[in-house]
């Protein structure tokens, strides 16, 4: 009937000629054997016109029929034919029932069963397969269905990965510089169609060990904590850690006391090249501060005088709302002024001096 007439029709409503061509039309298929029984099967799956297909909507009349064949030996392999081609292209809890035969192993699960149970959403999951098929992300887009093989592979990956919170704690550094990490390729990161980013668990304990590996020692004049290192040398830093781990600074050890990278000490006769700090679009505050050569608090009273204009923004990987002072304001104020700060850095003297000497 779906074949020759319209899937909408019943049979009640076919007359004899209209049945005998649904009946040879049928029987066509049959006689060509399994396979062309399940072609037909897929097309009148892609043909269902509802967001979510169901195995007894698709077939209509010729699931129906095929119940009542249960004690008919002629059709066995006819349902089993069935019952395989549910099994392996519709979604079923374990323990259903198609065609009077439970299904103890399914093979797909839906995307909303997914999220319920392993608590992965649909679009993490499809980045997820993405990323391990080396597909792309359109490829993927109108899934929503996952196989128990692949949804096993997601989950062990997604078993790997941790995010930027509980990676800041464990390395003991603010979440920017975990970025910039991330950026120096120190850390491994993914995202899976969303802005968040995920690292991969493995990179962070690698590094963690190769921390607990450092000499002990303790602070002094000559060895500085990390943060104070890179305060005075004026390198950020995420590029100390990377030159660290990549062998081009060797005047390395840690404070016990101290947990994760918070805790290394740098020798301070390591000289690494001082770097310029470049600056692009909406900034924090405290670039904003270290863009114009002043302090935060001096930004904050620029921005109640109007001079500058401040946007609150989510942060994808926090979810945090967080300030930041619009390019296009800093670009105006530049235009027009110059600080105190930026001034007695032209000159080489500090900024403190300076005031009382324009004053």
């Amino acid at each position: 009937m779906t074949i020759a007439v319209d899937h909408s029709v019943g049979s009640s409503k076919l007359d004899f000629e209209l049945e005998r061509t649904a009946m040879s039309a049928g029987f066509e298929v049959l006689r060509s054997g399994p396979e062309a029984l399940k072609s037909e099967l897929e097309r009148a799956r892609r043909r269902s016109g509802s967001k979510r297909s169901y195995f007894t909507t698709d077939m209509g009349e010729f699931y129906t029929w095929l119940k009542d064949t249960k004690e008919d030996s002629a059709a066995v392999d006819l349902r089993a034919c069935v019952q395989d081609f549910v099994r392996e292209n519709y979604p079923l809890e374990t323990g259903v029932k198609v065609l009077g035969t439970e299904i103890s192993t399914p093979k797909l699960i839906t995307l909303e069963r997914v999220r319920e149970l392993h608590g992965v959403g649909e679009v993490r999951v499809q980045g997820i397969l993405v990323h391990l098929r080396g597909q792309n992300a359109s490829d993927l887009s109108n899934m929503k269905d996952v196989s128990h093989e692949d949804l096993a592979a997601v989950l062990d990956f997604w078993s790997g990965l941790q995010n930027i919170k509980s990676t800041t704690t464990q390395l003991n550094i603010h979440p920017v510089q975990v970025k910039a990490l991330i950026r120096q390729n120190v850390l491994e990161a993914h995202r899976f169609g969303t802005s968040l980013r995920y690292l991969s668990s493995s990179s962070v304990q690698t590094l963690l060990t190769r921390l607990e590996g450092l000499r002990v020692a303790s602070p002094a004049r000559h060895r500085l904590p990390l943060k104070e290192f890179s305060r005075k040398s004026r390198v950020p830093l995420a590029r100390v850690v990377s030159d660290w781990v990549a062998g081009r600074l060797t005047g390395v050890s840690r404070d016990p006391k101290v947990d994760g990278l918070a805790g290394m000490l740098i020798d301070q006769a390591e000289a690494l090249e001082k770097q310029e700090r470049a600056f692009s679009g909406d900034l924090p505050l405290l670039d904003a501060a270290a863009r114009l050569k002043m302090n935060v608090i001096s930004i904050r009273r620029l921005w109640d005088g109007g001079f500058l204009n401040q946007i609150s923004v989510r942060n994808p990987d926090t979810q945090n709302y967080r300030c930041y002072i619009t390019e296009e304001s800093i670009q105006a104020f530049a235009g027009s002024y110059v600080t105190l700060g930026q001034r007695a850095e032209q000159f080489e003297i500090a900024a403190i001096h300076l005031g009382p000497a324009l004053d």
